[in-house]
């Protein structure tokens, strides 16, 4: 099943966004992670900086 580019891996039991997702469109920020509380998302967030040759 996919709405807004949400899909469930049901053997696993977890959602992700494919490439089409609303996301996408708007860029990701930590907007969505913090409007996902609001709705009834339980999301498990961690940043994690990645460094590539001199940029991070």
């Amino acid at each position: 099943m996919t709405l807004l580019g949400f899909e469930y891996n049901e053997s696993s039991d977890y959602y992700y966004t494919n490439e089409h997702s609303i996301q996408s469109y708007g860029g990701f920020m930590d907007f969505y992670d913090e409007a996902g509380a609001m709705l009834g998302m339980d999301l498990d967030t961690e940043v994690i900086t990645f460094i590539s040759g001199d940029k991070e």
